[in-house]
């Protein structure tokens, strides 16, 4: 944007001269363009002319004359500045004494155009003199021509013409006027580049001159700078335009004197962007408090920043799940989970934490039984018993405290009269019966009859039988309850090998012969 002219005050009137200004114009070619305006002012003790014609020639004019060998002349030569000569017989005369004022001089679509002023009377005889009109109708011989020698000794035409002077009624258009840059261009094409109070006549207009007074001064462009805080974007002064990044911009309005002002502009935009991951159990609420999510996802969370401006926090969420597991145990004594030790039965909670740093919650039914063990004595046996499932069962010699070697089931039947008694086990727990005392009785019955032995005994499944002489009869395999288990055939056998079926414990095993017969006993292991 620019404006090079900015009138403050402007006034303009159209009056009479009474009598005091006479002014006269004639076009003396119009082939080529040439035209003279002259204007007396006896008041102003002034007279100012306007000459015209082509750039490419040199001109000359001369006042009351019929010819171009005397008299005063004004030449105007191409590229040189204007002077007043004295011609005489074309040659080129002395420039005069007096000399006149260059208001301007200007040259447009090939036309020079020279406005200039004088005193109203000459400085010699040879001087034209002016004088001014005694009425209207007054006039004056002029002579003109042009060439393209600075002598006119090449003139291509020349005529003679007269001004005929009219009391004039002119129009004064006064002007104060600022304006921007170095030059100005006045109301008939006069460039001024300074300073002052210029006066410009036009050609007459519907039988008026107009005289323009143009009182001028120059005035600069303007420069400023600004800094700039916004949020997110910033339009300019001017509104012509927005930004949304930060930087060093320009706008240009116009200042007091019309001219320029150009602003510079250091923008800083204060809202931020963040991005943060969050891994939760369950539930998210975000910072502004504005929203909870259950979900994982890429959420978006608006805040407010130091400047005052949105904080845009953009949150990659992932949200775990707690877990539930639960567990029955029945045990004895007392039952520890996870460093928390249990003495009685119930329904319990445990809160952990899972892989995913998340709870993980236990629920417990837990059972506890008592591990009391109890032993029995039947006949040669030792049964021992239990409330509570046991793992494990181990026989001991009370007196010498010893483990029984191979004695881990329920029934036990010792070789030997002793004090025995039962270890059980159940996880961790253990639990000592009470010592029974045993005496072994000899079951063996005409032993000596048959010569048998009986080896391995303890055994894990056959036994083997050597007798010193033939037997016929029959073995029977029986268990602690008198039940029978197998019976085997003899006949006439020196051994035989027999199959204890069956799981571990005490089994009898019947010999019988004719009217001899024996009963041992025989471990499975």
């Amino acid at each position: 944007m620019k404006q090079s002219l900015f009138i403050a005050f402007i006034s303009f009137f159209c009056l009479t001269a009474k009598a005091t200004t006479y002014s006269a114009y004639t076009v003396v070619s119009t082939s080529n363009n040439q035209s003279v305006y002259v204007q007396v002012d006896d008041v102003a003790n002034q007279v100012k002319m306007i000459l015209s014609g082509n750039a490419t020639k040199y001109m000359a004019f001369g006042f009351n004359a019929t010819n171009m060998s005397g008299g005063t002349y004004t030449i105007n030569t191409n590229g040189v500045s204007v002077q007043e000569r004295t011609l005489g017989g074309y040659s080129a005369g002395s420039v005069l004494t007096s000399s006149f004022v260059i208001e301007s001089d200007v040259t447009s679509g090939g036309i020079r155009t020279v406005t200039l002023t004088r005193d109203l009377a000459g400085i010699s005889p040879a001087y034209f003199n002016f004088s001014p009109a005694a009425s209207a109708g007054f006039s004056l011989p002029i002579i003109w021509a042009h060439g393209s020698g600075t002598n006119f000794a090449y003139h291509q035409s020349r005529g003679a013409t007269t001004l005929v002077f009219a009391q004039d009624c002119y129009t004064p258009i006064n002007d104060i006027v600022s304006a921007c840059g170095n030059s100005f261009t006045g109301p008939t094409g006069a460039v001024y580049t300074a300073d002052g109070v210029y006066v410009d006549t036009s050609i007459v207009v519907n039988g008026c001159d107009l005289i323009y007074t143009t009182d001028l001064t120059f005035a600069q462009p303007t420069t400023s700078s600004i800094s700039v805080a916004e949020c997110a974007s910033y339009t300019v002064p001017s509104g012509n335009q927005t930004y949304t990044m930060a930087g060093v911009y320009t706008d240009t309005l116009v200042n007091a004197a019309g001219c320029d002002s150009i602003i510079t502009i250091s923008l800083t935009l204060n809202a931020t962007e963040n991005a943060i991951v969050e891994t939760v159990c369950e539930t998210y609420t975000v910072p502004s408090g504005t929203a909870t999510y259950t979900t994982s996802g890429v959420y978006t969370d608006v805040l407010q920043n130091a400047a005052g401006c949105d904080s845009i926090l953009t949150i990659d969420l992932t949200v775990n799940q707690p877990t539930t597991s639960s567990e029955i145990v029945n045990t004895c004594g007392e039952y520890v989970s996870n460093g928390t030790t249990y003495t009685s039965s119930g329904t319990y909670t445990q809160v952990l934490t899972n892989a995913n740093g998340c709870d993980s919650t236990l629920t417990i039914e837990l059972t506890l039984s008592p591990l009391d063990a109890i032993v029995t004595l039947s006949a040669d046996e030792l049964t021992a018993s239990t409330t509570t499932q046991a793992d494990s069962y181990q026989w001991i010699n009370c007196t010498s405290t010893l483990l029984l070697a191979g004695e881990t089931g329920t029934v036990f039947m010792p070789d030997d009269a002793g004090e025995y008694a039962v270890v059980l086990s159940q996880g961790t727990c253990l639990d000592t019966s009470d010592c029974l005392a045993l005496e072994v009785a000899n079951i063996e019955e005409n032993t000596s009859d048959l010569g048998v032995s009986i080896f391995p005994n303890p055994t894990t499944d056959y036994i083997m039988l050597k007798f010193k002489e033939t037997v016929t009869g029959k073995i029977t395999i029986r268990n602690v309850l008198g039940e029978t288990l197998s019976e085997l055939n003899l006949i006439n056998s020196l051994e035989e090998k027999v199959l204890i079926e069956g799981t571990t414990g005490l089994y009898l095993l019947e010999i019988s012969s004719k009217n001899k017969n024996i009963t041992r006993r025989v471990i499975k292991r």
